[in-house]
């Protein structure tokens, strides 16, 4: 399954059951580890943590997540092919309002 399969819902769907059935199946074992009561008590709330932060996340979320992602690069790409090009860092620091460190 390549990377595009994840701009599916379905996908998500399938991760996100996943997900919650790792987090549930860790939160079992965790009760007969041989941990202390501190450790235990850490991961406890740490798993319970990202069950309740799972259960806000959708595959709709997923997906536009996603694709918010890649239009984001496209304008990050397209910001730093019209940057000019400077032959220093003190040139560059200087395009960008800055003013470079004098030990330059």
């Amino acid at each position: 399954m390549g990377i595009d399969a994840a701009n599916d819902e379905r996908y998500w769907e399938g991760y996100l059951l996943v997900r919650q059935q790792f987090i549930e199946e860790i939160l079992h074992k965790l009760a007969h580890a041989d941990l202390g009561v501190p450790e235990k008590k850490r991961i406890t709330e740490a798993l319970k943590g990202a069950r309740g932060r799972l259960a806000h996340i959708t595959p709709r979320l997923c997906t536009e997540y996603l694709a918010a992602l890649r239009d984001d690069r496209v304008t990050w790409q397209t910001y730093l092919r019209q940057l000019p090009h400077r032959s220093s860092a003190a040139g560059a620091l200087r395009h960008l309002g800055l003013e470079p460190p004098r030990v330059w």
